[in-house]
């Protein structure tokens, strides 16, 4: 019995030290921590409530938000070097201006934070200025302080703008004037208004669709006040609709054009071509049968006020190609000039220092270069309004370069800043963009609930919306769905070896198909159903998902499925690509599953012949021979 209870006394001490040792260990293996708070006010003094407060870098960054008092805390920091940085919706970005060294154990109060509210600003912008009439047109504006946008849309009959002495470049660089707008060849389409919600006033980002439905040329007017009413907002932007593209070369006598509609890839017969020099002097000619015409340069002048311009009309459809520095000659001149000017890189923050460079030459007509005759050069830079924020006359050196710097506002206009070098009495330009970083507070990741899916069924895509520091998002999201001709394989490789030329390139986003709305629950997560029309082809369905979170920062991924027309594919394969009459000519047909195993399949098997119908103006087919 006292043996027993030793040896339970025993049993007891040896689970104390082990235990003890586990929490000595914990202890020792527990990284040292820190704590840091502080506090975020506006300029009036008032608290900022929900501003993020970040440090650190992708996995490694803490983020905290501020309560109604304007204060926020880190609890487990850990020890070392820290930077911060503050973000609030309708607030210039915050950065601390140092790294805080913090010791274990240690409470540190940083400085109070006090940010400046957003500028009064409206942007806009297309995603692509040239779309289908089957594609959905949107244009997205941003901006802060506004609380209602105007829109005015106006269709333009290109060639009159062009007869009437007008500049291609007013249309593509945005600067219409709104007289301009009352002439004839502007039609005005509708106009209409767009509210602000009260909560996004402070700083909004907004998609809105356009009422366009006919092909053609487009300017829309937006038009706004701030909320002060101190600041007026006018911009215009383009965009076409249209299904037409053309090929241009020249060679010393002649101008050389290919017309051709790239939805249905045939030739734009009879389609209207209409140069305008940059005299504004006009050379209309057609296009033949196969979309073809050649026209002799004669006085074609690439030298003077404006920028030469081809354009080509169509049923009712334009496509239109500024002719620049790669088809400009000098009339009694053997050489021309190239300038290439660039910064020292290509993103500034408000308040740095750009510093640009440029170099010039004479390039002579047998491609050799010499150096420049004149020794100046007249730069101009312009920000996104287009406002000149820098002129001067910078001299060259003796090897054709020049050099300046400008330093940027702190409350520098966010956007594309353009530098125009003006020399031999033309103009070149080179481009940088002006932002605040905004690093993405959380990851968002897509992935189908399925690899591939059969035609017919559902396509599911699962979203998963997680800040860095493992916190899950409630996301509000906004999706597109799109669809491409598929034409990879999942392929032994057996087949690779037969076949290696293939691949697997579908191309682009394709054709839209739907968009939505929907929200992440309390956990992070999403999940989309899509119904997919059937189709004989096999399809690569892309998801594009836009996520924004509380404090109004935003994550755009793309996830993808494949949507298979069955549980087999097949390919064909022919010895030669030149066919002899009368002999035969050999047709090889594998078929697989997306295993790579082979399946025996029955085929149908039409040989037709193809020709163009120039008077139809499109392919006609007859078929020669059916054998299964």
């Amino acid at each position: 019995m006292k043996h027993t209870r030793t040896s339970q006394n025993l049993s007891v001490l040896i689970i104390t030290i082990l235990l003890g040792g586990l929490v000595a260990l914990a202890i020792l293996l527990e990284k040292p921590t820190c704590r840091v708070q502080g506090m975020v006010l506006n300029k009036g003094g008032l608290p900022v409530t929900k501003a993020l407060v970040t440090t650190g870098y992708g996995e490694q960054s803490k983020k905290a938000y501020t309560d109604e008092s304007g204060y926020f805390v880190f609890d487990s920091l850990p020890v070392g070097k820290h930077r911060f940085y503050v973000k609030a919706k309708g607030y210039q970005a915050h950065y601390y201006n140092k790294n805080y060294k913090i010791s274990e154990g240690e409470t540190f109060e940083l400085p109070i934070a006090k940010l400046k509210e957003l500028p009064a600003a409206l942007y806009a912008s297309f995603w692509n200025r040239t779309r289908t009439l089957d594609e959905k047109t949107f244009i997205s504006v941003d901006g802060a302080k506004v609380k209602e946008i105007h829109f005015s849309l106006y269709q333009v009959n290109l060639i009159d703008y062009l007869k009437n002495g007008n500049k291609i470049e007013d249309i593509t660089n945005s600067k219409i004037q709104t007289s301009t707008l009352q002439n004839p060849y502007f039609k005005k389409i509708k106009g209409w208004k767009e509210n602000i919600p009260e909560k996004d006033i402070p700083e909004f980002e907004k998609k809105i669709a356009i009422p366009a439905k006919e092909k053609g040329v487009y300017i829309i007017h937006i038009e706004a006040a701030s909320t002060d009413r101190k600041k007026v907002f006018s911009d215009f932007e383009y965009f076409n609709l249209s299904d037409l593209g053309f090929v241009l070369k020249r060679s010393p006598k002649q101008w050389y054009f290919y017309a051709s509609t790239f939805r249905q890839m045939s030739p734009a017969n009879g389609a209207e071509i209409h140069l305008f020099d940059s005299n504004r002097k006009h050379y209309p000619f057609k296009a033949d049968k196969q979309g073809l015409a050649v026209q002799p340069l004669a006085n074609f002048s690439a030298r003077g006020e404006n920028l030469p311009v081809a354009v080509l009309s169509y049923q009712g459809s334009y496509a239109f190609m500024r002719i620049g520095s790669e088809y400009e000659y000098d009339e009694g001149s053997n050489n021309k000039n190239a300038v290439f000017t660039y910064t020292e890189r290509p993103l500034y923050r408000p308040g740095q220092t750009v510093y640009f460079k440029g170099i010039i030459r004479n390039e002579n007509n047998d491609g050799s270069y010499q150096l420049p005759e004149s020794d100046s050069a007249e730069i101009e830079i312009t920000n996104q309004r287009g406002d000149m924020i820098y002129q001067n006359t910078l001299s060259m050196n003796s090897y054709g370069a020049f050099w300046g710097q400008i330093d940027l506002d702190p409350e520098a206009e966010l956007g594309y800043y353009e530098i125009k070098t003006e020399y031999d009495d033309k103009t070149h330009n080179a481009y940088f963009d002006v932002d605040e970083y905004r690093k993405p507070e959380f990851k968002l990741e897509i992935e189908p609930g399925r690899a591939r899916y059969f035609s017919g069924e559902k396509v599911t895509f699962n979203i998963n919306a997680q800040y860095y520091f493992g916190a899950p998002v409630e996301a509000e999201l906004e999706y597109s769905v799109y669809e491409t001709n598929d034409y990879s394989t999942e392929a032994t490789e057996e087949w690779e070896v037969a076949y290696p030329y293939y691949g697997g390139y579908s191309g682009g986003y394709g054709q839209f198909l739907q968009e939505g709305k929907l929200k992440t629950d309390a956990n992070g997560k999403a999940r989309i159903e899509l119904d997919i029309p059937k189709a004989k082809q096999n399809r690569r369905i892309s998801l594009r998902v836009t996520a924004k979170d509380a404090s109004d920062r935003s994550v755009m991924r793309e996830g993808e499925a494949i949507l298979a027309a069955g549980d087999f594919y097949f390919r064909t394969q022919q010895e030669s690509f030149l066919a002899t009459p009368e002999k035969p000519f050999p047709l090889f047909i594998r078929t697989r599953d997306y295993q790579g195993k082979g399946v025996s399949r029955d085929f149908k098997v039409k040989v037709q012949r193809e020709t163009w119908n120039a008077r139809k103006e499109k392919h006609d087919y007859k078929t020669e021979k059916t054998f299964q």
